[in-house]
């Protein structure tokens, strides 16, 4: 916005103050200096340079206008961060990219962040442990048990990152490259699309591929770091549109095995974290087992309502109605968090929503 002065000339606001930064001096300036509850000499999570230009991204945003209490609480409910009060300026749901991967990222999902294979292999057995766990209490007694996920484990803790390009000659256009700094020899390595449509050293689809990577935030908690879950919602919702899109319109050329393997295990995840168990017909814990129990009790036909009263305040408070089912639930996280496009999805698949046949979880289940 243009400012007018009082000799009525063109002005702008104040330039904001420059902080000191890997031994550069500060800037003062009588304008705030922009603050984050991140450090910029953490440096971008993909190319570890480190800059003043670099943009925050939202890993899990609200696309909506208004409150974010409901993204919030979809997260809370999912319990895959190890704290109660989470919201979404949360240092956990923070990093610094280089804006033009920022923009890549966020604005046009040429590229997606997801974690690798073998991270998200451990991660994907560690949540199915978990609903086992929970899918048998629940057929045992009827009793929903919340998630709970080990924390400390080394999926978790320092997980292992990939950088998908979806769009990779978009994303690097007509001969670009992307250059990245090693912290530790402080060396910089130039990848460029090859033709296998791979980010490589060099256009030769033999040349060394852009490897998984870590983001070690040392001035950060533990619980403050990225957090991995968090991280693959938002490659999840990429992978999910870009995979509806190729479906109508494919392209001249698909995408390499080990990046369609990375995008479905990373929707196979996000499917699990939002599985919710539902008693098995017949068992133990089953509504219809239970009320055969208090008729076998003589419970007077006017307390069965009383009964299964008591048997609903054994559940967790969810923001989820009980009727919900994975995909309604999916779908609905998806909307609040990232919104849905009209252009690719019809009426009957408001939300990009997977059928049966594509989805991973039906095998588990």
């Amino acid at each position: 916005m243009s400012l007018i002065t009082k000799q009525d000339r063109i002005s702008v606001r104040q330039f904001a103050a420059v902080p000191s930064l890997v031994g550069l001096p500060e800037i003062t300036r009588s304008a705030r200096s922009l603050s984050t509850s991140i450090e910029l000499e953490e440096g971008c999570m993909v190319t570890k340079l480190v800059k003043y230009t670099h943009r925050v991204v939202y890993f899990v945003k609200n696309a909506c206008d208004g409150d974010p209490g409901d993204v919030e609480n979809i997260i809370k409910d999912l319990a895959i961060v190890p704290f109660t009060n989470f919201t979404l300026d949360k240092p956990c749901n923070l990093a610094f990219l280089e804006s033009y991967i920022h923009t890549s990222l966020d604005v046009y999902a040429f590229i997606a962040i997801t974690p690798s294979l073998s991270t998200l292999d451990n991660l994907i057995q560690m949540v199915k442990s978990d609903n086992d766990y929970r899918q048998s209490e629940m057929d045992e007694i009827g009793r929903l048990y919340p998630r709970k996920l080990d924390f400390t484990a080394p999926c978790y803790v320092d997980p292992e990152y990939e950088l998908v390009a979806l769009h990779p000659e978009h994303f690097l256009p007509n001969g670009s490259s992307l250059l990245v700094c090693d912290p530790v020899t402080q060396g910089h390595k130039l990848y460029v699309v090859a033709q296998d449509r791979c980010l490589r050293e060099s256009t030769d689809p033999n040349s060394n591929p852009f490897p998984p990577f870590h983001h070690r935030a040392k001035a950060r908690g533990r619980d403050l770091h990225p957090n991995v879950f968090l991280v693959a919602l938002n490659a999840e919702m990429k992978f999910r549109r870009y995979l509806k899109m190729v479906r109508a319109n494919a392209p001249p050329a698909p995408l390499p095995d080990h990046v369609l393997a990375l995008m479905h295990r990373t929707i196979e995840l996000v499917d699990l974290l939002y599985w919710w168990p539902i008693s098995t017909k017949g068992s133990s814990g089953s509504e219809e087992q239970r009320m055969d129990k208090d008729k076998d009790s003589q419970i007077p036909p006017d307390s069965w309502a009383r009964s299964r009263l008591k048997r609903h305040e054994l559940r967790p408070t969810s923001i989820w109605p009980e009727d919900m089912d994975l995909e309604a639930r999916k779908a609905r996280g998806m909307a609040l968090m990232s919104g849905h496009d009209p252009a690719f999805y019809d009426s009957d698949d408001a939300y990009g929503m997977m059928d049966d046949t594509d989805n991973p979880l039906t095998s588990w289940k």
